[in-house]
């Protein structure tokens, strides 16, 4: 069973527990809900981590956030397989405020508890993580506009060839 037929026979699985659309729509609402939360989690998850683990041990709090984004690149390719992937968000000013102080907190974890490798590893990581972070706000919007158009002619010329 390939991995997409496996998701979709998950996906009806899960509508089959509902008795009408909008049981099955209230049910995917929340979990939209479940989704954001689950970033915010993972990254809260992270940040204790990088505090509590012990000295030289910071970076395992990686592992906290490796499943939420495994599952969201894994939900948008078999999103983007059916339909355009969704414009870029308006993310509302609050939660990028929780979660930017979570993001920093998780990494003065890691400059406080990270490896004894010294200063300079760690300096690098923090620099290279706040230069992804600034491409990911300046650029990110207008690759996701992008992607979604590219997304937007490959689905129209595919019906068109139905």
């Amino acid at each position: 069973m390939t991995i997409t037929r496996h998701l979709d026979t998950a996906i009806r699985w899960s509508e089959n527990q509902f008795e009408d659309e909008f049981q099955i729509r209230t049910f995917h609402r929340s979990q939209t809900l479940g989704r954001i939360l689950c970033g915010q989690l993972s990254l809260l998850t992270a940040m204790v981590f990088a505090w509590v683990l012990p000295d030289g041990r910071a970076l395992l709090s990686f592992l906290a956030v490796l499943p939420f984004v495994g599952s969201e690149l894994i939900a948008n390719a078999w999103l983007t397989r059916r339909v355009p992937r969704p414009a870029p968000p308006r993310i509302p000013a609050p939660v990028i405020a929780v979660t930017g102080v979570l993001t920093v907190s998780w990494l003065a974890g890691i400059w406080r508890n990270g490896p004894i490798s010294g200063a300079d590893w760690l300096l690098g990581l923090i620099v290279g993580a706040c230069a992804g972070l600034i491409t990911l706000i300046v650029a990110g919007p207008r690759l996701i506009r992008r992607a979604r158009r590219r997304d937007i002619r490959r689905i129209d010329a595919r019906l068109g060839a139905d």
